[in-house]
């Protein structure tokens, strides 16, 4: 995975990333070094210094991850020290721990996503129906919609922290069939929330909010055999 590939699928989808990276990097350190008692050897043909250059900018890339993002490890992050034999075990080390860590947690989210659509399946639900490209606009919305929050200088930490999971959460469930609504409607207030506070300044954000809404409601409509010309009721389009 080269730079630009892990940045974009990043901002598609941290959590995954997280745990494909780290799969990745294990990989390599398994598949050129050696650790024994004495410490590490590089068994493969290559320059020991070039390889430990190489797993530091790994290591740089994972803690920028998650110093510059809403995502969260309670494993401890410590700076190397030079000495190439413990800094890359104890990269290692942190690489494999964040791994489990995300295997577990794509793996809860996996669960979730699923066991959701296959309850409403199995019950009989009343289930909204969203398009392939319905699906790909909102992912690309909810992208969107993270980077304006994340660079707005008009929240509070703690408030942009909470809009910023409530988006994670929000990504985190959304598949083709779901049995309500009710995130994407929690959007709504948050935007009226932002007009309310923060006026014009908050319109580049009201204004994902919006086209988020928009999508949803054409399902929303569709479900519910409302006429196409029918307006959304929750958004004031002059605002």
């Amino acid at each position: 995975m080269n730079e630009d590939e892990l940045i974009n699928n990043f901002k598609e989808d941290p959590a995954s990333t997280v745990l494909k990276f780290t799969q990745s990097v294990l990989e390599e350190i398994r598949e050129n070094v050696r650790f024994n008692q004495s410490g590490l050897t590089v068994i493969n043909d290559i320059n020991k210094d070039k390889f430990y250059d190489k797993i530091i900018d790994y290591y740089s890339a994972l803690y920028s991850m998650f110093t510059h993002s809403d995502l969260f490890t309670e494993i401890h992050f410590k700076e190397p020290e030079g000495n190439i034999e413990q800094d890359i075990d104890s990269i290692f080390d942190v690489f494999y721990a964040i791994s489990e860590e995300y295997r577990a947690l794509c793996a809860r989210r996996k669960f979730k996503s699923v066991s959701d659509k296959y309850t409403g399946l199995f019950n009989n639900e009343f289930m909204y129906h969203f398009s392939d490209k319905e699906v790909d606009k909102i992912q690309e919305l909810i992208n969107l919609l993270r980077e304006e929050i994340s660079k707005s200088t008009l929240f509070e930490e703690e408030h942009q922290q909470r809009l910023l999971k409530r988006l994670e959460k929000l990504q985190a469930e959304i598949h083709k069939k779901m049995s309500d609504l009710d995130r994407f409607w929690g959007l709504v207030g948050d935007a009226g929330v932002a007009i309310g506070k923060f006026g014009k300044d908050a319109k580049p954000i009201v204004d994902r909010i919006r086209e988020l809404t928009d999508v949803v409601w054409g399902a929303q409509r569709r479900a519910e055999k409302l006429p196409d010309n029918s307006s959304n009721p929750l958004i004031d389009n002059e605002s």
